[in-house]
């Protein structure tokens, strides 16, 4: 029941992050350096992800005042390492209690 009360959260949270006025558009972040503080915010978003790692390398920036995305190596666990690296934009938000949840991640090229 609490998995599904955190993801309702996420959905207001994605929906009020959504919406067609100013509130919405994505900033560039102006540092992309991971603070000690950025690095904690994703650490405790990633804690329970099975099978995959991500690897944040650089902050690419911030919208709605809550988002951070982050562009990430991504490592398999338990498959094969590939000589080619992978990546994923991972986005976290902070939820209504102020706990850091991944709300979105897109595989991508660097």
């Amino acid at each position: 029941m609490k998995r599904w009360k955190r993801l309702f959260l996420l959905a207001v949270l994605m929906a009020a992050c959504s919406t067609e006025d100013n509130t919405g558009i994505q900033q560039e972040a102006m540092d992309s350096t991971l603070t000690e503080d950025l690095q904690a915010l994703f650490d405790q978003a990633a804690e329970g992800l099975i099978g995959v790692r991500y690897i944040p390398e650089e902050l690419l920036g911030t919208d709605c005042g809550g988002q951070y995305r982050f562009l990430c190596e991504k490592q398999r666990i338990g498959m094969i390492l590939s000589t080619q690296k992978e990546y994923s934009i991972v986005t976290v938000c902070e939820d209504q209690e102020g706990n850091p949840v991944i709300v979105d991640i897109q595989d991508t090229e660097k």
